[in-house]
């Protein structure tokens, strides 16, 4: 496993363990949904809340290719327009760190 995909899993296990996650969407990741595309770019991870917040996750390895900034562009201006969601972005490294 890959560490883009390891970083992919801790968050979730972190998340999960530490939230009130009502769902949780992750791409390619066994156990999970995949997560509906975002205008045609798929995130990691999506987490539901039970308060009703939605948080869209994407991890990057770096340096980031031109496709992870253009992810990185629509995810951050879906949750800018969307009420009780949010965008968090990590560079896998650092999670695993």
């Amino acid at each position: 496993m890959g560490t883009h995909d390891r970083a992919v899993r801790s968050l979730i296990k972190g998340t999960q363990s530490q939230s009130s996650v009502d769902s949780t969407k992750a791409d390619n990741v066994d156990r999970y949904s995949d997560p509906e595309s975002i205008s045609g770019e798929v995130p990691d991870i999506v987490f539901e809340f039970s308060n009703g917040h939605t948080t869209i996750v994407e991890v990057d390895t770096r340096p980031m290719s031109d496709h992870d900034e253009k992810q990185d562009e629509t995810f951050q201006r879906s949750a800018s327009q969307q009420s009780a969601t949010s965008y968090e972005h990590y560079f896998a490294l650092d999670v695993l760190s």
